[in-house]
């Protein structure tokens, strides 16, 4: 099961629906409200379904439940996992993010640690 949650259209949101996690902060989380939740482990199901294209879902949208108003699943949006892992939908995929201050500076200094592959 994951959750999906969306934030509010503030404009200081703006930067994470264009950059998505890269312009994450943790205190940004506030801003995001429980809108869903879908009936699968699968973030790119849980994607499809969040975006309800007809033809796509086979016969699946049963799998989503709206708690309130949401627009489709895009940049800059989160879903929660079982254990609480927090993955936001990134321009290519999606990439985990922290909302705990200490473990969000361990994340940026390891990701900036990491080396920079060229293709």
């Amino acid at each position: 099961m994951l959750k999906i949650y969306q934030h509010d259209w503030r404009a200081e949101m703006y930067p994470v629906t264009r950059k998505g996690s890269k312009k994450f902060k943790p205190s940004m989380f506030d801003n995001y409200e429980h809108v869903a939740t879908v009936e699968t482990d699968n973030l790119e199901e849980a994607f499809r379904l969040g975006n309800d294209v007809p033809g796509l879902n086979d016969g699946n949208e049963w799998k989503l439940t709206k708690h309130r108003r949401m627009y489709s699943v895009s940049v800059g949006d989160i879903l929660i996992d079982e254990r609480g892992n927090k993955h936001m939908v990134d321009g290519f995929g999606f990439r985990q993010v922290h909302t705990e201050p200490a473990v969000y500076l361990w994340s940026k200094l390891l990701d900036a640690m990491r080396p920079t592959t060229l293709i």
